[in-house]
């Protein structure tokens, strides 16, 4: 059973009671509630792992049908709070993907052992590739996963891919206003601080999920110099820094999601002419390049003032879609790479339909 952290989760009121763990998939996904914490290659994981013993738990004889029924009403939960992240919204679709594939085929019954062999790759440690349905060493960029269920090639990306480009680029005592969160910023800065270049991290604060301290949490405990300010007063300091670091949750068709107010805060570092990166994964290339803001900031507005008193409108919106000119220079796992390459390299033309259609 995957260990999970509880810190900054959200009891689910709605949460089913008294069913069996080991055989409802939305009481296993849901049971410590509503994550808001865990970056999403470990909500990708840890949801593959619940996913492989529910799996394995169905009768024989389980058909399509009575499968795909379950698989979205099981996910539904998940995808509804998860489902905005890339690296969610590819691994859902891997899944729906392999169960349709599994359908077109005559000789299959049903669809456990597609599902097994595709959740088992992406419960494997990032890098790991597979290939002939065995766990290999990823050979790289070049072979990387084209987002075919069941096709070879690391699901998920190697997490320090990205570092030999942000080191080539940084100086020693350099300043960098980060926006956003996630493990990329953290490695880079971390790799960093471990070449003796000392860095400098702003953090910027200012939604209700905490997840600039966070942030802030992981580089100090990796010996990141760092300053947390609310997000305003950081975008009065991208005068003082030497670079603006932008964290992508998604990447789409000629826009990526990120923390609300990174498109200012881009504006602005570009009239100051302060050097803008933005770092992202294919990890985090949406199938069919839909993007879709996080359904919690319409119906969970609470989050930003829990008692407002009637007639005051709350904007609890966390994320922003924001456009990307196709000739930008990212951070990547690639290495320096255009955003319109990330895309070619990553994007599936089209999403998979649901299981239950």
């Amino acid at each position: 059973m995957t260990t999970r952290r509880v810190r900054y989760r959200w009891p689910d009121p709605h949460a089913a009671e008294g069913v069996c763990a080991d055989r409802d998939l939305a009481a296993l996904l849901g049971r410590d509630g509503v994550d808001r914490a865990s970056e999403g290659v470990a909500l990708v994981r840890a949801a593959a792992s619940d996913a492989i013993g529910w799996v394995r738990a169905q009768p024989e004889g389980w058909s399509f049908e009575r499968a795909g029924a379950a698989f979205e009403e099981g996910f539904a939960a998940w995808i509804d709070a998860h489902g905005w992240r890339g690296v969610c919204a590819r691994f859902v679709d891997a899944l729906r993907g392999a169960f349709h594939q599994a359908r077109g085929r005559r000789d299959v019954a049903g669809p456990r052992d597609a599902w097994l062999e595709e959740l088992g790759a992406w419960q494997a440690e990032p890098g790991t590739a597979l290939a002939g349905g065995a766990p290999t060493p990823d050979a790289g960029v070049r072979d990387a996963w084209d987002g075919t269920p069941l096709g070879d090639g690391a699901r998920l990306v190697e997490p320090r891919a990205h570092v030999p480009a942000a080191l080539r680029e940084l100086d020693r005592d350099a300043q960098v206003l980060v926006w956003g969160e996630g493990p990329l910023a953290v490695t880079a800065l971390a790799e960093a601080q471990r070449a003796g270049l000392a860095p400098r991290a702003i953090v910027a604060e200012g939604g209700a999920d905490y997840a600039g301290r966070r942030l802030a949490r992981a580089l100090a405990e990796r010996g990141v110099r760092t300053r947390v300010a609310y997000d305003a007063a950081a975008l009065g300091a991208l005068d003082r820094v030497d670079a603006l670091w932008v964290t992508a949750d998604a990447v789409g068709a000629g826009r990526f999601l990120a923390r609300a107010g990174a498109e200012v805060a881009r504006r602005e570092a570009a009239r100051l002419e302060v050097p803008v990166r933005v770092l992202a994964t294919r990890d985090e290339v949406v199938p069919g390049g839909a993007l879709r803001l996080p359904a919690r900031d319409e119906h969970e507005d609470w989050l930003l003032w829990p008692d407002a008193p009637p007639g005051v409108e709350l904007d609890a919106r966390s994320r922003e879609q924001v456009s990307f000119a196709a000739d930008e220079r990212w951070w990547t796992d690639a290495g320096i790479e255009r955003p319109a390459d990330l895309c070619v390299r990553g994007m599936k033309p089209t999403a998979a339909q649901p299981c239950d259609r």
